[in-house]
C-alpha cells in the first residue's frame, strides 16, 4: 500500500512541479512590481514633479502589461503543446 501511495505522489509531483515553478515566478515578479508601486507612492509623497511620476507610472503600467502578456502566451503555448502533442506518459 505504501508503494502505491508513493507512486501516486510521484505522479502528482511530476505534474505539480511546473505549476509551482510558474507560480513562484509569478509571485516573485508581482513582488518586484509591488516594490516599484510603493516606490512611486514614496516619490509622490516626497514632492517629485507630477510629470516625472506620470512618466514612471506609464513605464510601470507597461511592465504589468508585458508580464501579463508573457504569462498568457506561456500558458497558451503549454495548453497547445498538450492538445497537439497529446498526453505523454
Amino acid at each position: 500500500m505504501q508503494d502505491r501511495q508513493e507512486g501516486l505522489w510521484h505522479e502528482y509531483a511530476r505534474h505539480a512541479r511546473p505549476l509551482l515553478l510558474d507560480g513562484l515566478l509569478f509571485l516573485t515578479t508581482l513582488a518586484i512590481l509591488l516594490v516599484g508601486f510603493v516606490g512611486l507612492r514614496a516619490l509622490a509623497a516626497s514632492g517629485y514633479s507630477t510629470s516625472y511620476i506620470d512618466f514612471l507610472e506609464n513605464i510601470h503600467f507597461l511592465a504589468y502589461a508585458l508580464i501579463t502578456a508573457a504569462f498568457a502566451f506561456d500558458m497558451i503555448m503549454k495548453v497547445l503543446s498538450i492538445i497537439i502533442g497529446g498526453h505523454k506518459q
